[in-house]
This record gives structure tokens, sequence and C-alpha cells, in this order.
């Protein structure tokens, strides 16, 4: 009896164990389905991607410089959200009056363009975009590629007056007249609230220059191809347009918008924040060496602005791009930048801009830094604003720390002005002793020109000294007595 009782146990618990055994085959081919099933052999990011969501270790030193007031460009904003909706409702008016202007131009014809470089033009947002379906997305880029088409027309129309002489010498009589030879009649400009209403354009500006609330360069360039150079061929560049328009900006206000421009051209533009970028850097002398690869953005460089001043620096402006800085023959040459409203949002763009993509250097990024170690404290900044170096609009007491405040979370891979900052200390510490002497010199003189300039100073600063010599002596005298009394 024992003993089938001990078999009987054994073969239960053999078939417990062997139900268990089972259950967790059922488990682990579960599994195994459903982390195939989530598996993706494709990368989720295309190589081609250009267009970023700005990371969080960048947006939350300041939210709102990243985040659009009055548009919402391209898929990563919800163009449903009643901010937006006033412009939604421009965009559709543009299109409206641009297959209504009798050009010949149908709804049609663009929708074929854009559905040949849809897929492309997915592959530049570098997050999956499937929640957006074919015909939404479509429909997406040409609203918004036409509004901005349109809107760089107006804007360089309204900004503009043909007949202001600088502005003949800026641009080809062509190119002027093929930009706006409709005028108001297709334009509609003075029916148009962006232009008439005030700050609206500089809202859209702002927006314009967000990292998030882009649009792919090409899908731009091919409706305009449609909208204009198809009626004025070969008369005038994109680019050419784009820049002028921005070039309203005080922080963009500088002559490299109008030169090079063939040179400009060969390059591959991605979208309009990355064509400003390229038109701050194209001209951009790299001060680097060889011997050097990388920075940390918060270790101390080189002596601030006022410090190289007492040793002797001298600083001056030159109406170049900002970033085209010099030193030589102990002269610093920083061409003027304007610190305004808009100037902190589009700096962390191109900023997050280059930390994102991969196909760009730390060129701006090294602006930043350079500048942030020129100015450390409000003294530095006084100096460089009556220098006419910086144009500081916005007045504030905290205002040097700008440029610390903007590159704050970022990395530098490459300190584009290396050469320049080693030149300033080679300089610095040359002659350090002589600049000593010469600030205990200029101590002296200041003592002679302050006190002994005649005859009573110099008796009053030896009655002066002979007083203050008794009273030490008569100090220490009391002292004595009161401590060796007996």
């Amino acid at each position: 009896m024992g003993s089938k009782s001990s078999n009987i146990g054994e073969t239960s618990l053999d078939h417990d164990w062997t139900s268990i055994d089972k259950d967790k085959d059922i488990v682990v081919q579960e599994l195994e389905i459903s982390i195939i099933a989530k598996l993706n052999g494709d990368s989720p990011m295309s190589r081609t991607s250009c267009i970023f969501r700005v990371p969080q270790v960048l947006r939350r030193q300041n939210r709102k410089a990243y985040q659009p007031d009055v548009i919402a460009i391209g898929p990563l904003h919800d163009r449903s959200s009643k901010q937006f909706q006033h412009m939604e409702n421009v965009k559709s008016w543009y299109l409206h009056r641009i297959l209504n202007s009798g050009r010949n131009i149908s709804l049609k014809m663009l929708i074929q363009a854009i559905l040949k470089v849809e897929k492309r033009a997915r592959d530049s947002y570098a997050e999956p975009l499937d929640h957006i379906n074919q015909n939404d997305f479509v429909e997406m880029m040409i609203m918004d590629g036409c509004f901005l088409v349109q809107l760089f027309r107006k804007a360089y129309y309204n900004i503009h007056d043909r007949n202001d002489p600088i502005y003949s010498m800026k641009h080809n009589s062509e190119y002027a007249s093929a930009i706006t030879d409709e005028s108001d009649h297709e334009l509609g400009i003075s029916h148009d609230l962006v232009f008439n209403l005030n700050c609206q354009f500089q809202y859209l500006c702002h927006d314009l220059l967000l990292l998030e609330n882009q649009l792919p360069w090409f899908v731009i360039k091919c409706l305009y191809s449609i909208l204009v150079v198809d009626k004025y061929p070969d008369k005038f560049s994109l680019k050419s347009l784009v820049l002028s328009v921005f070039s309203s900006l005080p922080v963009l206000r500088h002559p490299q918008i109008y030169r090079s421009q063939c040179e400009m051209d060969q390059r591959e533009i991605l979208h309009i924040l990355d064509l400003i970028r390229t038109s701050l850097i194209y001209e951009f002398k790299d001060y680097d060496d060889d011997q050097f690869s990388s920075c940390l953005p918060d270790k101390q460089l080189m002596p601030c602005a006022t410090t190289l001043a007492q040793a002797g620096v001298q600083f001056s402006n030159m109406d170049y791009s900002i970033m085209n800085i010099t030193f030589r023959d102990k002269v610093f040459i920083i061409p003027q930048i304007a610190i305004g409203e808009s100037t902190e949002s589009l700096f962390r763009n191109l900023i997050a801009f280059e930390q994102c993509y991969p196909g760009h250097s730390h060129m701006v990024t090294s602006y930043v830094v350079f500048m942030d170690q020129l100015i450390a404290s409000s003294k530095d900044m006084d100096f460089l604003s009556e220098k006419r170096i910086i144009a500081n609009w916005r007045g504030s007491d905290d205002s040097f720390q700008f440029f610390n405040k903007l590159h704050e979370g970022t990395s530098l891979e490459k300190f584009h002005y290396h050469g320049i900052c080693t030149k300033v200390n080679e300089y610095y510490a040359k002659d350090k002793w002589l600049n000593t002497i010469m600030r205990e010199f200029s101590t002296v003189e200041k003592l002679k020109r302050d006190y002994l300039s005649n005859p009573w100073k110099v008796i009053s600063v030896i009655a002066a000294s002979i007083l203050l010599s008794l009273t030490v002596v008569q100090t220490v005298y009391t002292i004595k007595q009161y401590y060796y009394v007996d």
C-alpha cells in the first residue's frame, strides 16, 4: 500500500511539472510572437532627417523659445489648436487667390507635384508620421508651402520700395519686377491682415525660424517653381527672396545677405532655418587648428573684454557677418550683433539644429560660447555696447548673461574660435608683466594728478601723513601702557 501511494504521488508530481513546463512554453511562445511583432527592421530615423523636435535638455532652458505663437508649419504642432486657426484661414485664402489668379495653375498640378516628393518629405522629419495618411500629408505640404511662397512674395513687395535708390542698388531691376509684377492685384496686400496689423509679420518671422516649424526646402522650391519661376524663368532664386525678407530683422541685417549668391546657390539647403544658418556662416573663417577638437563650454578660454582692454587690446566693429571675428596686431574686430526680442529664439533654434543634425558642425554654438567668454559681467556688456559691437535692446540688468544662458545644456565637439583664443592668450601672457607695470604707472600718474598737482595739495598730503603717523604712535603707546602697567 505504502509503495503504491508513493508511486501515485510521484506520478501526480510529474504531471504537475509537465503541466507547468507546457504553460511556460505557451508563455514563451506568446512573448516571442509579441516581441517580434514590435521589432522594426528599419531605423526609426531616416538618414535624410533634418527637422527635429527639440531635446528636453535644451527645451527646459526656455520652452517658449521653441514654441510657435501664431502659425503651425509642418506636422509637429497641432494646427487644429485655437491659437493657429486665424493663420489656417489665411493659408486657405492664399491658396484660393493662387488658384483664381488666372495664371493656369490648377490644384491637380500642385497635388501631382507634391505626390512625387511625398516619401522624401516624410523622411525629412526625424519622428515617424504614420499617424498622418497620404491625403492629409499632401494637403498639408500644399497649404503650408503655397502660403510660404506667397507670404515671402508679399513681404518682399511690402518691405521694399522700388523707387528707393538703395533698394535699386541691392536688387536687379528684372528681379524686382518679376517678384512684384502683379503687385496688389494678385498678391492682395491691401486686404491682408498679415501686413496691416502691427507686428503680425514679426510674429510670423519668429514662428518660421523655429526648428519644429519647418517645411523641407525642396517642397517649397517645388511649389515656387510652379507659382513663380514658370512665369519668370531664371530671373531670381528662392534663396534670394527669403533672405531678402528676413533681412528686415535686426539680427539678420548684415550685408552677406546680398553677397556671393552664386557661391551660396551651390549649397544644399534643408529648410528655412538652415538657409539662415548658411547665410551666417558661409563666409566664416575657421580659426581652429588641428590640435584642438573639443571644448567644455563652461571652461574659461580667454580673459573677458574689459580685462583685455586694460591689457591694451583695442575693440572695433566692421560691417561683416556676425561670425567673422578677427584678432590681429592687438585689435579685435567683432561685427555688431543686435540683441532684441527675437534674437534669443533664433539662436536657441540654430543651436538646437546643430545639436540634432549630424551633418553640421557647431559653428553657431562656437560663436555663442566665444561671446560668452568676452562677457563676464555687466561692465563687459556696457563696454561692448559703447564700442557698438552689441546693440542691446533688452536693457535688463542680467543681459550680460544672454550668451551664457544660450549654450546651457549643449555639447561642443569642435570649438571653431580656438585659434583666435590662442592668439589672444599669447598676447595677454606675453605683455602681462608690461601691462602690470603700466597699470602701476597709471596709478602713480593718477596720484600725482589728483593729489600732487600744486604746492598746497602737496602740503595737505604731507600734513595728513604726519597726522596719521602721530595717531598710530599714540595708539600703540596707549595699548602698551594698558598691557604692561605694574
